[in-house]
């Protein structure tokens, strides 16, 4: 069979497949149908509510029912059905993608969709509420299948039970056929054959004598791609041009192919080749010359075919309606309100009315009949004429003819309700039982049956200590097994409940303790209640424990016998792994190549799509800013063939590893420093952060500080359970109250205060998470750093020392930035407006400042001040900053501002970034940090505006560097280079470079000198050669200086001349310097400090 004959034999083509006026027709059909049954049902419903006076008049005050009791009902036409189905369509597309389920998902649930509104009609049932089941039933059909209940979760104010009500409903209007074929694999086959044909190792059809390389040249030739200025002429452009058209064409198929008719009037083939004729009309041409190129007349056919669909897939619906069409749509929806058919509002009501009385239309007249005719049985004439005729009476009757073996007892409750009682005044009770049995289900009924089960649980059951249920076992060992344990002597539930202490899932304190198999709690604390019963000194108490032991001792031993084996050989099968894991018990897995530990709350085993795997949820401590506490986390094993060894699995109990002490050592060790960095923390980080679960490399400053994390991520916080105190070793035989299971029973408080919070124990410390979170001050982040790789900042406290600036300006620094951090005023924030020239040293200032007082420095860009377009509150990305500065008592530097500060911007009312600045003025005003903003423009009104001059608590200026401060910056620089320098700092300081400029000349030459000795030709080659010499300035002492070789870097055969200056200004691009007669230079290696020498060879 080919191809074709196969999709003839399918569903879709048999049953869904139309050509235009058959559609039409059918829609128009269904349309006429649905409006006559709302007419219909509106009228029996108003004849049905006539006599009821207080009812019509309540009635009267509601527009839609009054033009509905006038009998003009104006129904929806096809046209407006249609766009309202389309609707819906485009909203089932939106709900896949949001719940990320598979394309073939949504494919399929529109295509239910729009089947079922074929034969249905919006009037008759509404749109809403058939999408959600067309949705879940897809779901099915492409084994994507999720629980009911989950896929309910995930619709706002829907049910389970809204959810499973339709779907006999919709499997009906789809004639319970599922199949839905859909053009996407075939796309994927002609772009598998079309690469193939790009990369040469295509074949053509047998008719067509063309080689591989021949076809290849041929798709080389094909017409200019949409969008191209010129033909494609290389297999990777090529390659390229496929990909774009697939995409096209997918996209066209996951939307225009299913909003439209397309699935009714043309096959999934003709459909995505008509996308990619969308797509790229010379490439799909193409291809098809390589399928029908020996029938023409086929190809012109095709290709009509191809021309109408793709017309088609053109006009599909917008995802995205205009507002006129929301406008239409709205309207359409509230004229369904009024001519939708009242009776079928309730899709509920009406599924569970067929689940308990199948077939109950249908069966109406035939359960009248039967009520009548025994009616007539039991009247006195009847039963005079059986008398007569010698037939038996109806109570002689075997019953098993009319109510098929079911007895009922009268009911002992002969009251009745008076005549006009109101609905629920009757005080009394009317019990309902199973009725008639029909088709395997019961009705209901006011007769209690005769054949009642047995009662398990009465008086006398409820004297023994212990009720053991049992049932047939057939695992070759024993012919019964104990289903469940109902322990009802007060001793022995108290010995339980030591035995069973804080075992999670588990109340033995309950009135009915009954224990259900397979008592796997009892396998995990067997050693226990072993030593409980040698332990017991009451000879009634331990003939009770004795009891149950005996009874669990037969039950659990091949269990028990194999969780010793496996221990003992350190192995463990997949399907036994609950034997190894208490509840309880403290877990070892590596986490980010880092051992972590956690205590196990439970476990359980469960199916997936793929394969099975054992859950285990555990929970480990950490700090959510304000307190410790428990956070949950989960680890999957997944299933294994065999036997595997213990310590092999990715996760398991911390007393199997070899070296457990030494692993408890490290973890606690490591527990510590966590609890150290409880509150904020200034620190130095190198190494691999997490963003979420992405690592993220730092090396970087980083602020520690949980609690303002929490406040700037707010989808990111954790709930934390708190710790339980811990328990005291007690008796089994204390209050009941005290030793209720699990750790819910008593809560520690909140910690509001740092200083509140209790020290962690050693075990709790060994559960403390490996990570903390905080904020990176280079990378700009939110992220979560290792504890393991935080070490502390080298702070460099002389740093001040190693700034040459003036005594005045670096004492108000100094005293700002000193202020800020020891909180001697805390009124208000402080804003610090420094100008200068680039390199004389602003921000150098400012760092060093905060350095001496370890203060951390967040810098600020314009990036960080500029708002989002979309973003509504204008104050928020700058104001953040402010808030988590002012938190961690950090120095804001706001450099290279003069952007913000300039006036002709600032004061442009046309400017689009002008709200921007509005916000930065704003927050100038309201903010509690320090912020330090330089400039190199004057701090003038005239350059930089009142505006914001106004807002600056502090203004200065910083002059260029003189001839003298100069030369301090030489020696600072020569000084800190860490190699044998031989320079003169006052002929270097005749150059009229600035601190950067000075800082940039020595690194360069020191890269020059390769770790040799650092002279003055080295320092001289790397000055910029735009900066002129400065022969005015007085620097005490004579400019001498070596003059430069000839021959390279050689020094030794040096020639000495003298040359006094006497320029009055820079010289522009001047000639190197002279050489001193004296042999007199600077040794600037030895000690840290200059030393005058001479004659040195």
């Amino acid at each position: 069979m080919t191809e074709d004959e196969i999709y003839r034999t399918s569903t879709q083509y048999r049953l869904w497949s139309f050509t235009p006026e058959t559609l039409t027709s059918l829609r128009a059909s269904t349309n006429a149908s649905a409006a006559q049954a709302v007419r219909a049902a509106i009228e029996g419903l108003q004849d049905g509510s006539s006599g009821s006076k207080e009812r019509d008049e309540t009635q009267d005050d509601d527009p839609i029912l009054h033009q509905r009791k006038s009998g003009s009902v104006d129904c929806l036409s096809v046209e407006e059905e249609q766009k309202l189905v389309g609707f819906y369509c485009v909203k089932t597309l939106e709900f896949v993608d949001f719940c990320e389920y598979p394309t073939v998902v949504k494919a399929t649930a529109v295509q239910y969709l729009k089947r079922f509104y074929l034969t249905n009609s919006p009037m008759t049932y509404h749109p809403k509420e058939i999408m959600p089941t067309a949705v879940y039933l897809a779901m099915k059909t492409e084994d994507n299948f999720h629980y009911v209940k989950s896929f309910a979760e995930k619709l706002p104010n829907r049910t389970t039970e809204d959810i499973l009500a339709p779907e006999f409903l919709l499997t009906q209007g789809l004639r319970f056929t599922f199949d839905v074929r859909h053009p996407f694999h075939g796309l994927e086959g002609g772009f598998m054959e079309l690469m193939a044909l790009t990369n040469g190792k295509g074949h053509a059809e047998p008719l067509i004598t063309k080689s591989p390389q021949e076809l290849r040249d041929d798709m080389m030739n094909i017409g200019v791609a949409p969008g191209a200025s010129s033909k494609t002429s290389t297999p990777k452009a090529m390659i390229t041009r496929i990909q774009a058209a697939h995409a096209k064409a997918k996209n066209t198929l996951k939307t225009s192919a299913l909003l439209t008719d397309a699935y009714f009037f043309y096959t999934p083939s003709q459909i995505w080749l008509s996308a990619l004729l969308l797509a790229d009309e010379p490439l799909a041409r193409f291809y098809v010359d390589t399928k029908l190129i020996a029938f023409p007349e086929l190809k012109v056919r095709l290709f009509t075919t191809l021309q109408k669909c793709a017309d088609l897939l053109r006009s599909s619906i917008s995802t995205k309606p205009s507002r006129e069409e929301k406008k239409e749509l709205k309207r359409i929806d509230n004229k369904l309100v009024q001519c939708r058919n009242p009776q079928k509002l309730d899709l509920v009501s009406i599924n569970k009315t067929q689940k308990r009385d199948p077939g109950k239309e249908d069966m109406l007249d035939e359960k009248v009949a039967k009520k009548r005719k025994l009616e007539r049985e039991r009247s006195p004439f009847v039963h005079y004429l059986r008398f007569m005729m010698g037939k038996p009476q109806p109570s002689e009757i075997d019953s098993s003819h009319d109510v098929d073996d079911m007895v009922y007892l009268s009911d002992d409750d002969n009251d009745h309700p008076p005549l006009g009682a109101e609905p629920g005044m009757f005080p009394k009770i009317k019990n309902l039982y199973p009725g008639e049995r029909d088709d395997g289900r019961y009705s209901t009924s006011d007769k209690c049956p005769k054949d009642l089960p047995f009662l398990e649980e009465t008086e006398e059951t409820a004297k023994y200590a212990l009720l053991i249920r049992n049932n047939k076992c057939y695992d070759g060992r024993r012919q019964l097994s104990i289903s469940s344990i109902v322990v009802q002597n007060p001793a022995l539930k108290k010995v339980i409940s030591w035995v069973l202490k804080d075992y999670p899932l588990m109340n033995p304190n309950l009135d009915r303790l009954e224990i259900i198999s397979p008592f796997r709690p009892f396998v995990h604390r067997w050693q226990c209640l072993t030593d409980t019963l040698n332990t017991e000194q009451d000879p009634e108490t331990k003939s009770l424990i004795q009891l149950f032991y005996d009874a669990l001792q037969q039950e659990l031993r091949w269990t028990l016998e194999a969780r010793e084996d496996f221990i003992s050989h350190n192995t463990i099968a997949f399907h036994s792994l609950w034997m190894i894991f208490e509840p309880g018990t403290i877990i070892l897995t590596t986490l980010n190549r880092r051992r972590a530990a956690g205590r196990l709350k439970s476990a359980s085993f469960y199916s997936g799509k793929y394969e099975d795997y054992y859950r285990l949820e555990y929970e480990f401590i950490t700090w959510n800013g304000q307190m410790f506490g428990w956070n949950t986390h989960r680890l999957d094993i997944r299933e294994f063939d065999g036997l595997k060894t213990i310590t092999d699995l990715n996760v398991f109990p911390l007393e199997f590893h070899p070296r457990a002490d030494e692993v408890k050592k490290e973890l606690t060790g490591m527990g510590k420093e966590f609890e150290k960095l409880k509150g904020f923390h200034h620190k130095q980080y190198e190494g691999v952060a997490l963003s979420g679960s992405n690592p993220f490399y730092v090396d970087s400053r980083v602020i520690i500080d949980a609690n303002t994390f929490n406040s700037f991520n707010p989808d990111q916080i954790s709930t934390l359970e708190p710790i339980t105190p811990p328990c005291g070793s007690k008796e089994y035989d204390e209050p009941a109250s005290d030793r209720a299971i699990g750790r819910d029973w008593k809560r520690a408080p909140a910690i509001t205060e740092l200083r509140d919070v209790p020290a962690l124990t050693e075990e709790q410390l060994m559960l403390c998470a490996s990570t903390v979170k905080g904020y990176s001050l280079r990378n700009k982040r939110w992220l979560d750093f290792f504890v393991d790789s935080l070490t502390e900042i080298g702070w460099k406290d002389d740093a001040m020392s190693d700034v040459v600036l003036g005594t005045e300006q670096k004492h108000l620094v100094y005293s700002v930035v000193k202020n800020y951090t020891e909180r001697i005023v805390q009124d208000k924030g402080m804003n610090f407006l420094i100008s200068g020239e680039s390199g004389v040293g602003k921000t150098m200032a400012i760092e060093t400042a905060a350095e001496c007082l370890h203060a951390p420095v967040f810098h600020l860009t314009n990036a960080d001040i500029e708002l989002e377009p979309d973003n509504p509150d204008l104050e928020n990305p700058f104001t953040d900053i402010l808030e988590m500065c002012a938190n961690w008592k950090a120095v804001i530097l706001y450099d290279s501002a003069d952007k913000a500060l300039d006036r002709n911007r600032v004061d442009d009312p046309e400017n689009e970034e002008s709200v921007d600045l509005v916000s930065f003025l704003r927050a100038l005003e309201s903010h509690f940090s320090l912020l330090f903003v330089t400039t190199t423009l004057e701090i003038s009104p005239d350059v930089i505006g009142p505006r914001l001059l106004s807002r600056f608590h502090f203004t200065t200026e910083i002059s260029y560097p003189d001839a003298r401060t100069r030369k301090a910056i030489w020696e600072k620089h020569l000084q800190a280079c860490g190699v044998s320098v031989f320079a003169n700092p006052t002929a270097l300081a005749r150059w009229g470079l600035n601190g950067r400029e000075i800082s940039n000349a020595v690194t360069a030459a020191r890269m020059l000198a390769g770790g040799g000795k650092l002279t003055t030709p080295f320092l001289e080659s790397v000055v910029p050669k735009h900066k002129g010499l400065d022969f005015e300035s007085d620097l005490s002492d004579d400019y001498v200086d070596e003059v430069p070789r000839d021959d390279g870097w050689d020094f030794t055969n040096t020639e000495k001349r003298v040359k006094k200056t006497k320029s009055k200004k820079p010289v522009e691009n001047a000639p190197p310097l002279p050489l001193a007669a004296e042999e007199r230079f600077y040794d600037f290696h030895e000690s840290g400090r200059s030393k005058y020498k001479e004659n040195i060879e």
